[in-house]
Order: structure tokens, then C-alpha cells, then sequence
């Protein structure tokens, strides 16, 4: 096969990179601020609830 790439060292510098990036972000605000300011608070709120979902809905459980 010849060469062997060494994928676990490979993968920590790819981890290295997108941690660094995230680190040198200016905008602190949190995601629903960010979403809100592209979206309006209303429907970034309906998106976010939908994304995390209403702990309050029944679930159905069908029988088979």
C-alpha cells in the first residue's frame, strides 16, 4: 500500500484548527441573539423550540 496516513493525528489537527477558529469569533452572543437579529425574535423562537423540542407533547406510542 506504501504510505500510511497516521488518522488519529491527522483528526487532532483538524480539531486543533476548528477550535481555534471558534476561539477567535468576535460575536459572543448566544445562538438565539444571532438567529433572532437574521430572522426576527418571533420566528427564531418558533425555530428554536422546534429544534429542541416541547417536553410537554405527548408522544404516541403505537402498538404493533
Amino acid at each position: 500500500m506504501g504510505v500510511t496516513m497516521n488518522k488519529p493525528q491527522r483528526g487532532v489537527e483538524r480539531l486543533v484548527v476548528h477550535v481555534q477558529a471558534v476561539g477567535d469569533l468576535r460575536d459572543r452572543r448566544s445562538p438565539r441573539d444571532r438567529l433572532a437579529e437574521q430572522l426576527g425574535p418571533e420566528l427564531a423562537t418558533v425555530l428554536l423550540n422546534a429544534l429542541t423540542g416541547d417536553q410537554g407533547i405527548r408522544r404516541r406510542v403505537s402498538a404493533a
